[in-house]
């Protein structure tokens, strides 16, 4: 099943759904499992992204997050 089934049938439940809300939850569940620069690469290969920096964006925003905790 593709992705955009999977985003087709969802739609049908809830107009609320959107892809990018997907890959945010699904980054952001990688990186916390994994917050090491290989954390980072495994969110490029999970989500299929074509540039790593996008990987490090996750990885950067969780550590934004940590930090700003710990404040």
């Amino acid at each position: 099943m593709t992705g955009r089934q999977v985003f087709n049938i969802l739609r049908q439940l809830s107009l609320g759904v959107w892809p990018h809300l997907f890959r945010e939850t699904v980054g952001s569940d990688v990186i916390k499992q994994d917050s090491s620069i290989i954390g980072a690469f495994k969110v490029m290969r999970r989500l299929d992204l074509e540039d790593y920096h996008t990987g490090f964006n996750y990885l950067r925003r969780y550590a934004g997050d940590i930090i700003r905790r710990e404040a």
